[in-house]
């Protein structure tokens, strides 16, 4: 079963580039060992679905179950 964040992106079509489930922090203070990294077509498609109805919805949830941060890089 797929998340409901998951669920979210698709009407954005993001390219998955990195799910590591075993992210190794090797300097700074940081503890989360899941990375991910999404490609989305534009800054304004990413910006789009995080701030879309459907993200928003179940976004307390994520953070809920998770510390988790989220960048937006272009690049």
């Amino acid at each position: 079963m797929r998340s409901k964040a998951v669920l979210t992106l698709e009407p954005y079509n993001p390219e998955f580039l990195i799910f590591n489930e075993h992210s190794q922090v090797i300097e700074g203070n940081l503890n989360l060992p899941r990375t991910v990294v999404m490609k989305f077509d534009s800054r304004d498609a990413a910006l789009a679905w995080y701030n879309s109805p459907g993200y928003q919805e179940v976004r307390p949830l994520r953070h809920e179950a998770a510390e988790s941060y989220i960048v937006l890089v272009e690049g």
